[in-house]
């Protein structure tokens, strides 16, 4: 059940974060720092966590994988809050139902503020302490001055409850995600052969070797909709296909079986063994003898 509610859910609870706009109204115009000014709090946070993210050292290119993260986690709660005084769909991770009398700004900046917090907390090494501590107080200032825009103390308090009791429901489904798995991996053990992965020149480890590993919000597994691999560089089978004559001394070439060259086996262009790429265009590349196996 929890696969399939992530499977439908997951993707539309991300849109609707974002699409949500008729009961996000005045959200607070005090953005710093070139954040964008806008009366739609959801937009206006999300400005907020792309600023979070430059003072956590994370953005513009240095982390994109927890700053995306991030990103999702965010708006998935803001998602589940805005819901739960509005309910439009299936929540995500909070079921929980709000007071008709709740402030929406407060509900989005409280899941917001919580969301951003953990998540610029859980950034691993190498990042210094200090570009942590830094985003958690661009998020806290903006957060204050969010708060500070909602008039109504009571609508503020429940607004700022089912914003931290989305947040909450978020973070402990993402919990244990594999996300804090190692960035500059230095140990990564390198290949030698044709297709094992090398570092980059210049650059003394792997980054983020694990991060295949890391729980997807909306798939069963990061591999669900994956392609078949290319041919093993180790095998010779996947020679003729670069220079494919009409037939070639070659038997019709399956994926996990072997593939001998022989001097009285030929078999026809559209049968012969392929870059992994030319089995999109089916039988209709037959200028490129990529035709069906």
């Amino acid at each position: 059940m929890r696969t399939t509610r992530r499977i439908t859910l997951g993707v539309g609870g991300l849109l609707l974060a974002t699409a949500t706009t008729s009961i996000s109204a005045q959200a607070g115009s005090t953005g710093r720092g070139g954040a964008t000014h806008t009366d739609n709090a959801v937009i206006t946070w999300n400005a907020h966590a792309g600023a979070a993210a430059l003072a956590a050292c994370i953005a513009p290119l240095d982390d994109p994988l927890h700053e995306s993260r991030m990103y999702a986690i965010m708006h998935i709660a803001i998602h589940d809050a805005l819901n739960a005084i509005d309910r439009r769909s299936q929540p995500y991770a909070y079921r929980g139902h709000a007071h008709a009398h709740t402030s929406p700004q407060a509900a989005v900046a409280a899941a917001a503020h919580d969301t951003l917090i953990t998540a610029i907390r859980q950034v691993p090494a190498p990042f210094p302490q200090s570009c942590r501590d830094a985003g958690v107080a661009r998020v806290e200032a903006d957060y204050a001055a969010a708060l500070a825009a909602v008039p109504d103390e009571r609508e503020k308090a429940r607004g700022v409850a089912v914003g931290k009791a989305a947040a909450a429901a978020v973070l402990a489904a993402r919990a244990g995600d594999g996300s804090d798995t190692t960035l500059a991996d230095t140990s990564y053990r390198q290949g030698t052969r044709p297709g094992e992965y090398r570092f980059t020149p210049g650059t003394a480890f792997a980054f983020a070797p694990g991060w295949g590993d890391v729980r997807p919000f909306t798939l069963r597994s990061a591999d669900q909709f994956r392609p078949a691999p290319p041919p093993d560089c180790g095998r010779r089978c996947w020679l003729p296909a670069w220079s494919p004559p009409v037939s070639a001394p070659v038997t019709r070439c399956a994926w996990k079986q072997p593939c001998p060259f022989t001097a009285t086996n030929s078999v026809p262009a559209s049968r012969r063994c392929r870059p992994g790429w030319a089995g999109w265009s089916g039988g209709t590349n037959r200028r490129s003898g990529a035709g069906r196996p």
